[in-house]
């Protein structure tokens, strides 16, 4: 059986800071999902840009009902999403 981890971190507008520390450290593994959610109000998301440009994995806003995608099909639809 395949392992496979989940993170999931959850802020207000003010835990920007902390997020960008932390995904600045995030080591690929290819096995761990992270998800983030935050809290923005009714403005638009620019989260994923942001977390693409501070870490080492790309970022993308869910479709709806979409699963978690492995590494490798995530950045290209990151490539393929700007």
């Amino acid at each position: 059986m395949d392992r496979r981890d989940a993170v999931v971190i959850a802020a207000s507008r003010g835990g920007i800071p902390v997020l960008r520390t932390l995904v600045a450290n995030l080591v690929p593994d290819g096995c761990t999902a992270f998800c983030v959610v935050l809290h923005i109000g009714r403005h638009r998301s620019v989260l994923p840009e942001l977390l693409s440009q501070w870490g080492p994995l790309p970022a993308v806003n869910p479709a709806q009902e979409e699963g978690v995608q492995p590494l490798s099909q995530l950045q290209r639809r990151a490539v393929a999403d700007p």
